[in-house]
């Protein structure tokens, strides 16, 4: 279907397979909307024997988000967007529910605000379009996924923009996403996250745990460890620091 929607050769076709996202994690309410374990795809990748850049051409004038150029010339990365949708669709294959369709990143981020700041969603999976590379993909993850370094980037970015002479949306949409990173007071994930890690150090916990016994596991390391241990010697230059007598024993 993806090779007669673009007019592709399919003798240029060496492999296609597609990708997306397996749904599995239980804290969120997947179960209560019937979608846990399901794969949910949202793109495709191609392996062509020519030079991908016609591929590419044809893909993006039949309406499909795809780069400009592929690091590897064969091949061909094909990104989420209403057209690969519909196609998926018809070849009973299920995608994710759109969050926001032809908008731009500052209305999108604001649409889904909310919903992220309540970690009520993983997160997002954003088609980007410009001019000079073509579409890309960027993810937006909830507060509830740990990324430190990411979130320490992205308020620092967040500071310089909002002392630049950026335009009122760039900033309006950094602040928003700085929002959902700072005020997780409504994020219910975010708080056992925390509570958990309270109580793993918490005097109290640790008495609970205080008394085990080492599991089977824990024992056959140790025992095996033990004459691997006595085996290891200092090396011959240690020995020879030590003097004529080290060298004897």
């Amino acid at each position: 279907m993806l090779i007669e929607a673009a007019s592709l050769d399919p003798e240029n076709i060496t492999k296609c397979i597609i990708y997306g996202e397996f749904i599995c994690n239980a804290c969120y309410d997947y179960s209560e909307r019937d979608i846990l374990g399901d794969w949910k795809v949202f793109g495709a990748k191609m392996e062509v024997k020519k030079d991908n850049i016609e591929t590419l051409v044809k893909l993006a004038e039949a309406g499909f988000a795809v780069p400009r150029r592929s690091s590897n010339p064969n091949h061909v990365k094909i990104y989420p967007n209403e057209k690969f949708f519909e196609l998926a669709k018809n070849a009973n294959i299920d995608v994710p529910a759109s969050k926001g369709t032809n908008d731009s990143l500052a209305k999108i981020i604001a649409m889904n605000k909310d919903d992220m700041k309540r970690g009520l969603i993983e997160g997002l999976v954003i088609t980007i379009y410009q001019e000079k590379e073509g579409s890309r993909l960027i993810k937006w993850k909830g507060t509830q996924e740990y990324q430190p370094h990411a979130h320490t980037k992205f308020l620092k970015a967040n500071y310089l923009v909002q002392n630049s002479g950026a335009h009122e949306d760039v900033k309006k949409a950094f602040r928003e996403v700085s929002e959902v990173i700072t005020d997780t007071s409504e994020n219910e994930l975010v708080k056992k996250i925390e509570t958990k890690k309270a109580n793993h150090g918490n005097p109290e916990e640790k008495k609970k745990t205080k008394g085990k016994q080492l599991s089977n596991i824990d024992k056959d390391i140790i025992l095996l460890g033990i004459p691997h241990s006595q085996k290891k010697f200092d090396s011959i230059e240690v020995y020879q620091k030590r003097g004529e007598k080290a060298l004897e024993e």
